[in-house]
């Protein structure tokens, strides 16, 4: 049940098997329908999830009411809006399933007495907030020095099937491009 966090963890950090075996047994797994909310802007993240199955978006609304995305989060990944779960403030972004998931979640409460009692846990998630931090001033700089052919084919490289499981109007709003501008790019491609 718990290969796949399990390979997460062990890619960061190396932790004892009965350190593993006491952290999987703090998490709780929970079940999201296509469009439930993890997490809705202006509410308080209280938790962390893998996400062990589906897709889940992070996202904000613009002033037209079209979705500006963050973060993709399919299978293998971590989400939960961070400025909130470590601030304690209201969130930034709202977390929805875009399909049916599966996610191993644990609260900040747990969060924090697992971080402090098992080192290999607390060395594993400083990584995977210090990757987060530095993906995103990348994201940034590329927002910058790359044209849109060049953010999608980094794109990819590092999910290749992600056409098949993200719309193309999300995936160019998470590109910082328009949905037209993707089209072409795509079908210039074929």
């Amino acid at each position: 049940m718990f290969q796949l966090i399990k390979k997460n963890i062990l890619q960061k950090s190396n932790i004892q098997d009965h350190e593993m075996d006491r952290f999987t047994k703090m998490l709780k797994t929970e079940y999201l329908n296509k469009n439930d909310f993890f997490v809705k802007q202006g509410e308080y993240a209280k938790k962390i999830a893998f996400v062990n199955k589906g897709l889940l978006l992070a996202y904000t609304l613009n002033d037209k009411g079209n979705r500006r995305v963050a973060q993709i989060a399919l299978d293998g990944y971590w989400t939960t809006d961070l400025f909130s779960f470590y601030s304690g403030k209201p969130s930034l972004f709202t977390i929805q399933a875009q399909e049916d998931c599966e996610l191993f979640v644990l609260n900040k409460s747990s969060f924090n007495d697992v971080c402090s009692s098992i080192l290999g846990i607390e060395k594993f998630f400083r990584l995977l907030a210090e990757e987060a931090y530095v993906y995103a001033l990348n994201r940034i700089v590329n927002a910058y020095d790359k044209n849109a052919l060049e953010r999608y084919q980094a794109l990819l490289q590092e999910q290749a099937n992600i056409n098949q499981r993200v719309k193309q109007k999300d995936i160019a709003s998470y590109l910082g491009i328009e949905p037209q501008s993707l089209s072409r790019i795509i079908n210039s491609k074929l």
